[in-house]
């Protein structure tokens, strides 16, 4: 994993995302089974930023614009390095 800026994590809104997607009942089985099933990091990674922001919440104004703003920063292949990692040990 990359030495990042927050927590180890490239941003605090990659770190953020990691920590739902880990601690969302369900969730982190989901993950670790499509990264077993993966042929990279990057597959994973388009995977889960497309979950992702197909299940964000409908907001308007600038609640859309800020997170908007926060999803581009996200490092989405930092996650999917991780997952796929954790699912391979």
């Amino acid at each position: 994993m990359t030495i990042g800026t927050y927590s180890g994590w490239t941003n605090r809104a990659t770190w953020l995302i990691y920590v739902w997607m880990d601690e969302e009942p369900g969730l982190q089985e989901h993950w670790l089974d499509l990264a077993k099933d993966a042929g990279s990091t990057y597959d994973l990674a388009q995977h889960i930023e497309a979950h992702d922001i197909e299940f964000m919440p409908l907001v308007g104004g600038v609640y859309s614009d800020l997170m908007c703003t926060v999803l581009v920063e996200i490092n989405w292949r930092e996650i999917a390095e991780h997952i796929f990692e954790e699912a391979h040990y």
